[in-house]
């Protein structure tokens, strides 16, 4: 998987490059998915001072979904994105969002990133930096890396 994200005069821009699993798509029509994660997902955290963070849901077939939490798992905010676009094309799917920086929490930026896809006893949950623990938990703010490391893209398979 390849991510990274940019902050443009017009908004922050979020990428990702990734394999494609063939997972079900959600039964939604593409735009902001509630549940997202129980498909085919990149999931983007990126956290600031005092455990603000945004969470960006990216899947293969057009669906996202964008949270602001303040504190962890303290949803304060679903906001749209500007532009969300995906494609799937020789077993890789990329998406582009968009969306206002004042989503954005306060600097200095930390940020981890999940790549998710499988169905039933075949799911698989892929950390960009690994959480400890038996379970996966993506909201685990201490193990974040600090984002200037991945301003100009990321890579891990």
């Amino acid at each position: 998987m390849r991510l990274g994200f940019e902050v443009r005069a017009d908004g922050v821009h979020v990428w990702v490059d990734a394999p494609y699993h063939k997972d079900p798509a959600p039964i939604d029509s593409p735009g902001p998915t509630m549940g997202l994660w129980l498909y085919e997902v990149v999931e983007i955290f990126i956290a600031g001072d005092e455990e603000r963070y945004l969470e960006l849901e990216m899947g293969p077939h057009g669906h996202y979904l964008m949270l602001v939490l303040d504190g962890v798992r303290q949803v304060v905010g679903q906001p749209v994105v500007q532009d969300y676009t995906a494609q799937i094309v020789d077993g890789r799917w990329t998406g582009q969002a968009r969306f206002a920086v004042g989503y954005l929490p306060s600097e200095p930026w930390t940020l981890n990133a999940y790549s998710i896809h499988g169905v039933g006893e075949q799911r698989v949950h892929q950390a960009m930096i690994p959480v400890p623990g038996d379970q996966p938990d993506f909201h685990r703010l201490d193990v974040f890396a600090r984002a200037e490391d991945y301003r100009q893209g990321s890579s891990s398979e």
